[in-house]
C-alpha cells in the first residue's frame, strides 16, 4: 500500500534536513563502534525515505517550471 502526503516547500525542505541529519548520525554511530556493525532496519527505512524526499526536492529544484529553490529554503528553515 502506498500513501501520499502533501507538503509545502518549507515542510519538505525541513523534512529533508531532518532526515539528512538522522542519516549522518546513524552512519557516524556505526563508524565509531568497534567491530563490523550492519545498518539496522530503522536506519535502512529512514534512508529509503530520505532518498525519496531528497529526490523530490532535487527534481523540484531543477524543474524550470517550478519556483522551488532548495538552497534558499535551506537557509530559511535554518535561520
Amino acid at each position: 500500500m502506498k500513501h501520499t502526503i502533501t507538503l509545502d516547500d518549507m515542510e519538505i525542505t525541513a523534512l529533508n534536513i531532518l532526515l539528512e541529519g538522522e542519516s549522518e548520525i546513524m552512519v557516524e554511530s556505526r563508524l565509531n563502534t568497534t567491530g563490523n556493525v550492519n545498518p539496522d532496519r530503522r536506519e535502512i527505512l529512514l534512508n529509503l525515505v530520505y532518498t525519496k524526499v531528497f529526490d523530490a526536492c532535487y527534481k523540484a529544484d531543477k524543474d524550470p517550471n517550478n519556483d522551488y529553490d532548495m538552497m534558499k529554503n535551506y537557509d530559511r528553515v535554518l535561520a
